[in-house]
């Protein structure tokens, strides 16, 4: 059985290159998004994030609800090239 998908509950959350907040950012998530994990690397989960591998903090993820949710897409997973102000890694 697939794993379930886990639902963003940070209000924006960094998609970084890497399990850790040293690597690069690539975008951000949105409270709500539901991601699939596809690996892990302690409190780091590894996501697909436009169609490469990418890493978000495990600590902002929960479990996806069973009503209907936003999924990843490319108007929700904007990439920003700007620092943006955000409570999460």
């Amino acid at each position: 059985m697939p794993p379930l998908p886990l639902a963003v509950n940070a209000g924006a959350l960094n998609v970084r290159s890497g399990p850790s907040t040293r690597y690069r950012r690539l975008g951000q998530v949105y409270r709500g998004n539901r991601v699939q994990v596809t690996g892990s690397n302690g409190a780091w989960l590894q996501i697909s994030y436009r169609g490469q591998a990418a890493w978000v903090h495990g600590s902002y993820l929960s479990p996806a609800g069973s009503g209907p949710a936003p999924t990843l897409s490319s108007s929700s997973a904007r990439a920003s090239s700007g620092s943006a102000a955000t409570s999460s890694s």
